[in-house]
């Protein structure tokens, strides 16, 4: 059965999985605003892929190392922070590679943190087995359904808004799950 204290897992999972909405605007803005080449698209991904390899990292701060007397919800609002900064950056600032790169690597580090701590919270709220299985299921649904509920949006946001929009409404992502 469904439980109130799974929704800010749940919710950080589904906008995780909502963030999609950005990566039509994403190609565009790669390609037409800021000139990059396939290559260099590739060496931006690679550096991308990075913050996922340090989950575990960020796992064991964010155990080991509480911000302001809080193991979860500080290392949430700093994930959430990272994202929100990273979006605003797109939709306001960035015009160069290199910016582009660092306000990538600020979205990508925000939804990794974010992550790592709705998996803690996952094994923090079960009671037990039967439970954690549960909410990690639940997890992947709401990752999906985020991931679905806007891959048309997405496209048709970058069509009628650009991708400087579409990144000014992605900045609503990291807003709910600070909310939550």
């Amino acid at each position: 059965e469904f439980r109130l204290r799974y929704l800010p897992i749940l919710l950080t999972y589904f906008c995780y999985g909502a963030s999609a909405m950005a990566s039509v605007a994403l190609v565009f803005f790669e390609k037409d605003s800021l000139g990059l080449t396939p290559a260099e698209v590739a060496e931006i991904g690679f550096w991308l892929g990075l913050p996922w390899g340090m989950k575990m990292v960020a796992g064991v701060a964010s155990d080991v190392y509480p911000i302001f007397g809080s193991r979860r919800g500080a290392y949430l609002l700093l994930g959430s922070l990272c994202s929100l900064v990273g979006y605003a950056a797109l939709a306001t600032v960035v015009e160069t590679k290199g910016l582009f790169l660092i306000t990538m690597l600020l979205v990508t580090v925000g939804f990794m943190i974010q992550d790592v701590v709705a998996d803690a919270l996952s094994v923090e709220v079960a009671e037990n087995d039967a439970q954690l299985a549960q909410i990690q299921a639940l997890g992947r649904m709401a990752l999906l359904v985020g991931g679905i509920a806007v891959s048309y949006l997405g496209g048709w946001l970058a069509g009628r808004i650009g991708a400087r929009g579409v990144f000014a409404v992605a900045m609503v992502l990291p807003l709910i799950v600070t909310a939550s």
